[in-house]
């Protein structure tokens, strides 16, 4: 899977129905596509650490959680 998928599926979770505008934006707005991208890095995070792939303390884990909330209401304003 590329990076784009791997966006795309962080995405899918939280804001689905706005597939079409997400593209749209990716491919004609930097600022949004590094929005996206530190989306991921906190989802794979995340992903890892509920997997028990990582351990850390439940604080470090609600942190990364809040942070990827603040993202993903940053990305829903823009579109």
């Amino acid at each position: 899977m590329t990076t784009t998928t791997h966006l795309d599926s962080a995405l899918a979770e939280a804001l689905g129905d706005k597939a079409h505008a997400i593209h749209e934006l990716k491919a004609k707005d930097a600022h949004f596509r590094g929005l996206l991208e530190q989306n991921h890095e906190l989802w794979l995070k995340i992903q890892q650490i509920e997997k028990g792939m990582v351990a850390v303390e439940d604080a470090v884990l609600e942190t990364l959680r809040k942070q990827r909330l603040a993202l993903l209401d940053q990305i829903a304003a823009r579109l």
